[in-house]
């Protein structure tokens, strides 16, 4: 008899967790989002660059000194450049999508 009255409540809690029906949770807006700024190349190491730029409106952070991971975009730009860059997040970093020379 215990093994008809658990085998009867067992669909019950399972129907109570549903599905979603198979489709991943929506991305936010900003997960691909790409932001753009101009600066001075402060430094330059593997596979990283740090730009000491202005304000940032669209991600609202002030002026400051930032490192991007550089993927290679850094190759010919030496420490001093003033530059036009792009980057988005990725992980928990930051990765530069485009740089090039600013006047």
């Amino acid at each position: 008899m215990k093994t008809l009255i658990l085998a009867a409540l067992l669909p019950i809690p399972l129907a109570a967790c549903g599905s979603s029906g198979g489709t991943a949770p929506a991305r936010t807006e900003t997960a691909n989002q790409v932001y753009s700024g101009r600066g001075t190349i402060t430094a330059i190491s593997a596979g990283e660059v740090s730009i000491a730029h202005g304000p940032i409106q669209g991600i609202g952070w002030p002026a400051m000194t930032m490192t991007f991971g550089a993927g290679g975009k850094a190759d010919g730009f030496r420490t001093g450049d003033k530059v036009a860059f792009s980057f988005r997040k990725s992980g928990q970093a930051y990765e530069l999508t485009a740089l090039s020379r600013a006047s």
